[in-house]
């Protein structure tokens, strides 16, 4: 319980990433996801919780490709986006989830 209550900015990005993906209508929300999702990178990074087994390679693979698409509709957001997948790439699960994901190197191809 206390490692999901430090990891609670990052997990509820990742929950609204997934709502985010399953919803037809995609409006301003991303740009709230992202920058929680910003935050919770940041947080954890200081307090070395990345490697923490509480996030699926789904939810992995899905902050992944909402990195991308975020990069791909708001480019002046590249520079955040640049240490968000700095301190994400840094991790071995998710750098394993990065290189090892057909959608994301299918989305990586198509940027």
């Amino acid at each position: 319980v206390a490692l999901r209550q430090r990891c609670a900015r990052l997990l509820q990005a990742l929950l609204r990433i997934e709502t985010w993906q399953n919803s037809e209508v995609r409006d301003g929300t991303d740009l709230e996801t992202f920058s929680m999702m910003t935050k919770g990178c940041s947080e954890l990074e200081l307090e070395g919780l990345l490697e923490a087994p509480i996030y699926s390679n789904l939810q992995i693979e899905a902050a992944w490709l909402f990195l991308f698409e975020v990069r791909r509709r708001h480019f002046n957001r590249r520079m955040q986006i640049q240490d968000c997948t700095r301190i994400l790439g840094s991790s071995h699960n998710w750098s394993m989830v990065l290189f090892g994901s057909k959608k994301i190197h299918e989305s990586l191809r198509n940027m």
